[in-house]
């Protein structure tokens, strides 16, 4: 019987282990099995965030801006608001000079004379010093159009307050040496006028002239005649008699007597500067307690030259650009000469330049430094006429063509982009996606790069459009809108960074012609 409880025992010891190893052996193979499909669900999620990553790549439109360039805005930021502050605490310092010189010309004391001398003397360094300081920054960066719209308005006004210190001074020193000149008692200064542009002959401008009058200290103002606009020469080549009794129109405004001040509302121009630059000069007659003084002519305004037809357009407008960023200098800091055309380019495309609704963006001005100037630091004039033969295309297009210039303000043209970079953006797109460039060969014509779905070999194709592809009855929305190769436009969103697809009726149906017919839907007919 023992035995036989051993033999069973040992049975069941053995039997036992072989539930366990079964046991243990199912265990593993469940565990296995699940780590497997835990390893799938792993790589598959991992797939699906690669994707994911990968679209948010290709869907990501890249300004240019980089760390360092917000950094470099952020100062300019502060330098611009500390020289604003700097300037409207100069306006209370001049009020306080005038009133010291004032006194120092009815005591004849040559002591107060000669402090008021030097503490004119102080502040005109401190301005001389925020002028540098505002060169300083126009040359080192290429600024936000906001930012350097301020720099500009800045510049002027440190100018006015220069003049307004060297009228004091003239003044001072002529009545202490009793030497006083109509020319030491006041000044005609022009507060606000446009850029250099090119205007149309008989074509009111489209922007005002404000002028200033600033009298010394002890002038006794009587009376003032109205102050007239006179058109002068502003190079030798173009002394000869303009052909026109009245070259000007408009050209006389009244001066406030509170504030001495005046504007200028659309000046006319009746005659061709014959592709000369030309000025306004502006003058006025005075008459104070000492009798009626000659004429007070303003320094000359910036600029202009009047042509006749379109086609004079670009040429005229980089001669003002060229004239305009480069001064009496043959080379300058590559930000200097973006600075310059950014202005140039806003103007002449009409566009707000505090607020401009599609500015050059820092993206597509590496594109420009790089194409055309093989990113060299400094700028000659020559390299920068070559660029202008081909940007002041794209600009004359923008300003005059039919719905060009509401297709870039609103982002509808994709811009200054190489034929590679339409390449890797549309790669892998669906077909029928396209995008608005400017040709880089042909100035001022557009290229549409797109999706072609018969070829997989060779699928972005680039389309130039012809000037016989559009015209007077038919716009560039038009001519998209009866291509069926063109079905899904590619834009960018500079708020967000995001390249987004609209299918191009959502985005030009307002810029169709009304009543033409569509022919790309037609059946039964090849399309050519």
């Amino acid at each position: 019987n023992n035995n036989n409880n051993n033999n069973n025992n040992f049975q069941s010891r053995g039997f036992s282990q072989n539930v366990q190893q079964q046991e243990q052996q199912l265990s593993g193979a469940f565990y296995n099995q699940n780590n497997i499909v835990s390893e799938e669900l792993y790589e598959s999620e991992q797939n699906i965030q690669q994707q994911n990553n990968n679209e948010n790549i290709e869907n990501y439109f890249d300004d240019g801006v980089t760390e360092d360039i917000l950094e470099d805005w952020e100062k300019a930021n502060v330098v611009l608001n500390q020289l604003h502050e700097l300037s409207q605490s100069q306006e209370s310092q001049l009020e306080s000079l005038c009133n010291f010189q004032q006194a120092a010309i009815n005591s004849r004391n040559k002591e107060n004379a000669f402090q008021t001398q030097k503490t004119q003397y102080q502040l005109n360094q401190q301005i001389e010093l925020e002028l540098k300081e505002l060169h300083q920054l126009n040359r080192s960066m290429i600024l936000k159009p906001c930012d350097l719209n301020t720099s500009r308005t800045l510049g002027v006004r440190l100018q006015i307050q220069q003049q307004t210190i060297d009228l004091y001074r003239r003044e001072l020193t002529a009545v202490m040496s009793d030497q006083v000149t109509p020319l030491s008692n006041a000044m005609l200064i022009i507060t606000e006028q446009p850029v250099p542009q090119v205007i149309f002959k008989k074509k009111s401008m489209e922007e005002q002239f404000s002028l200033r009058l600033l009298t010394g200290a002890a002038v006794d103002l009587r009376n003032m005649s109205a102050v007239e606009a006179n058109l002068v020469a502003a190079e030798e080549t173009n002394n000869k008699p303009w052909k026109s009794n009245q070259p000007v129109s408009n050209n006389q405004s009244t001066m406030e007597n509170y504030n001495r001040s005046c504007t200028f509302h659309n000046l006319t121009i009746n005659v061709s500067t014959r592709m000369s630059m030309v000025n306004f000069r502006f003058r006025v007659q005075l008459e104070t307690s000492g009798g009626i003084l000659p004429c007070i002519e303003s320094a000359p305004s910036f600029p202009f030259i009047v042509i006749t037809n379109e086609s004079q357009w670009c040429d005229a407008a980089c001669k003002l650009l060229l004239f305009d960023a480069f001064a009496s200098y043959n080379e300058i800091p590559w930000p200097q000469f973006a600075n310059g055309v950014h202005i140039h380019f806003l103007k002449s495309t009409r566009q707000e330049p505090a607020q401009p609704l599609r500015p050059i963006l820092m993206k597509e001005f590496n594109y420009i430094h790089k194409k055309w100037f093989k990113n060299s630091p400094t700028i000659k004039t020559h390299p920068a006429g070559r660029f202008w033969s081909w940007f002041g295309k794209v600009t004359q297009t923008i300003r005059f063509k039919r719905h060009i210039s509401n297709l870039w303000n609103n982002y509808l043209i994709y811009g200054l982009v190489t034929k590679q970079e339409t390449i890797d953006v549309l790669t892998n797109r669906e077909p029928g996606t396209f995008l608005i460039r400017f040709s880089e060969s042909y100035p001022g014509l557009f290229a549409v790069s797109y999706v072609d779905k018969f070829d997989s070999d060779d699928p972005i194709k680039h389309y130039l459009v012809k000037p016989e592809d559009t015209g007077s009855q038919k716009t560039l929305p038009d001519f998209i809108r009866e291509k069926p190769q063109f079905l899904y436009l590619l834009q960018f969103d500079i708020d967000t960074h995001q390249i987004l697809t609209f299918p191009k009726d959502d985005a030009f149906e307002k810029y169709y012609s009304k009543g033409r017919k569509n022919f790309s839907d037609a059946t039964g007919y090849v399309l050519l």
